[in-house]
């Protein structure tokens, strides 16, 4: 665009002068003085139109690829609120610590002490097959217990201990139900052995059941 408006602006300046002299000699080309008015002012005024075009032209500003209209931005889609809550946007009511350590250890309690109740309804046993139905029987109570105190892991203010607790009466009632079935095969070594680790195993039940404050887990 600069080298046409730079050729426009040269051939009006060249028309120009060659209307208002007696002829023009330019670049070996001779232009013969002109004897009409009519011509002089034809030649001036389209020698100013090449000037005008020319210099309009060149002054024009150059237009860049990133010119021109720009896209309208699109609003953005306002999303309708929902009103449907969801349950993450529900509030919930927590529970204070020191409530669940009240309801656990109150279930807890209640548990051991109807398993207590049962232990001291099993009575004195006085023959053998008495001490063997008495060895099955606390076996299956101590299993029963082991099963609602696991009914209490998620509420437990202490898991560790809590698994603690549940491992030895597992241990214990295990150690009774060998016990059960060496007496019933005439090993009577077998037999004490068994009750001996049964009363370990019960012995560390009712120390962590001390270290949890459960007072009524007190098995003898």
């Amino acid at each position: 665009m600069e080298s046409l408006g730079i050729s426009l602006a040269l051939l009006g300046a060249v028309s120009l002068v060659a209307a208002i002299t007696n002829g023009l000699h330019f670049i070996n080309v001779e232009i013969p003085a002109l004897t009409s008015p009519a011509l002089r002012w034809t030649l001036a005024i389209v020698g100013l139109a090449f000037l005008y075009v020319g210099f309009a032209v060149r002054t024009e500003p150059p237009t860049s690829p990133g010119d021109g209209p720009r896209p309208t931005a699109i609003p953005a889609t306002v999303q309708p609120t929902s009103s449907v809550l969801t349950s993450e946007s529900v509030p919930t009511a927590k529970v204070p610590p020191s409530t669940i350590a009240v309801s656990y250890s109150q279930r807890a309690m209640t548990f051991c002490a109807a398993s207590v109740k049962e232990i001291k309804a099993l009575g004195t046993p006085a023959t053998d097959e008495d001490y063997l139905n008495r060895t099955f029987d606390l076996a299956a109570i101590l299993e029963q217990l082991g099963t609602k105190l696991d009914s209490l892991t998620p509420q437990a203010p202490d898991p560790n201990r809590h698994a603690q607790l549940l491992s030895h009466l597992s241990s214990t009632a295990q150690s009774l139900d060998s016990a059960g079935i060496a007496l019933r095969a005439g090993d009577l070594i077998g037999y004490q052995q068994h009750l001996t680790n049964g009363d370990q195993f019960l012995a560390d039940f009712n120390r962590v059941a001390t270290r949890l404050s459960l007072n009524n887990c007190q098995i003898r």
